[in-house]
């Protein structure tokens, strides 16, 4: 005879795909995490869908909570690259006196294809309680693949010594030409101020070598 379980919200099993931003082209993991209440999540079938033109899912690696723990048995593990699909089934044998949170249950490794936002869904899951053969009510939060702003260069206005809104060889030669002047008359030459001119200013010159320098004042 089977056993209804009466549950609570607190009962709720929680899923939840993390989200990361990344640029056109860049690479990242997302993880796929399960917060469990007591006693429960026997076991889980959860599949995940993503758009295989968008984003790439270049490797599905087991979490922690099947490689560490001796209990959690994978018996099916399915990744379909052309369709975007991705199936886990697992199983535990163990018993948990207190609610676990934040069990890792898989990592991606993703590379972004697309300058547009993408998602990867829970498309289905169902998990099993340990105890009156009952599937729990689960909450699920889906991952947002969001685009990673460009990290703008922070422009050193100092580098452009001759002031002709770019910093290019004239800064160079400059510096290299400056070398162990007063920079007390010339301090514009002393692009790092430390008090000289030397080797030390024209690094700082070529490390901002190309930048406009439209935005400083001279």
């Amino acid at each position: 005879m089977l056993c209804a379980l009466v549950m609570s919200a607190q009962d709720n099993v929680a899923v939840v795909v993390s989200s990361i931003a990344l640029a056109d082209g860049e690479s990242g993991e997302v993880g796929i995490y399960l917060s469990c209440p007591q006693d429960n999540c026997a076991a889980i079938d959860i599949s995940l869908e993503y758009n295989p033109l968008m984003l790439q899912v270049n490797a599905v690696n087991w979490g922690t909570y099947i490689v560490s723990n001796a209990d959690v048995y994978p018996i099916l593990s399915r990744h379909d690259t052309e369709f975007g699909q991705i199936q886990l089934t697992v199983v535990s044998t163990g018993r948990n006196s207190e609610p676990q949170d934040n069990l890792e249950l898989l990592r991606l490794e993703v590379t972004l294809l697309t300058d547009v936002e993408t998602q990867i869904v829970v498309s289905q899951i169902t998990v099993g309680a340990d105890v009156g053969n009952a599937m729990l009510p689960v909450s699920i939060q889906s991952g947002e693949i969001s685009i990673a702003q460009p990290q703008m260069p922070t422009i050193n206005c100092r580098l452009d010594i001759d002031n002709n809104h770019i910093i290019d060889h004239n800064d160079l030669i400059l510096a290299q030409q400056s070398f162990h002047i007063d920079t007390a008359h010339n301090a514009q030459l002393d692009v790092n101020q430390d008090g000289l001119v030397n080797i030390l200013d024209v690094i700082a010159v070529s490390q901002g070598f190309g930048q406009i320098t439209d935005g400083c004042t001279s």
